[in-house]
């Protein structure tokens, strides 16, 4: 499986948004006025070739500033982060909630990076570089 068919599954396994954009970094918005509910992303089980990482965020965003409110780094699966689906509650002031799936080649340093973060193996790192933190929410 190439990144086309990274990019195709993501078109298909992700809900009511026929048009994602490709390339390594695709995000999926869900406006507040366009729910009353909270911001629901639905996938569907989708293999992950080995070459790649998949790193999953999500921000609310809101008079122009973004803010992390969720993520986690898929090696094998969309379904070790998306498993059913996820739904986050827009918080007073929230725009819109994005989605944004980045995959990342293991052989650059930035996959490896979250490739390492992902099995628990701490990584020496510059001190200008953040480490990546694994799945958690805020």
């Amino acid at each position: 499986m190439g990144m086309l068919t990274l990019v195709t599954s993501l078109m298909l396994a992700i809900s009511a948004n026929p048009k994602v954009p490709e390339g390594p970094v695709r995000e999926l918005v869900r406006e507040r006025a366009s729910t009353r509910g909270p911001a629901v992303f639905k996938p569907v089980a989708q293999p992950i070739e080995l070459r790649f990482v998949v790193l999953f965020q999500a921000f609310a965003e809101a008079k122009g500033q973004r803010r992390e409110r969720w993520r986690c780094i898929a090696m094998r699966d969309y379904a070790e982060c998306l498993g059913k689906e996820l739904s986050l509650a827009f918080e007073r002031g929230d725009e819109r909630i994005v989605l944004r799936m980045t995959t990342l080649d293991v052989l650059k340093p930035e996959g490896q990076k979250l490739a390492a973060e992902a099995r628990g193996i701490p990584m020496m790192v510059r001190p200008e570089e953040t480490p990546v933190l694994a799945m958690h929410a805020r």
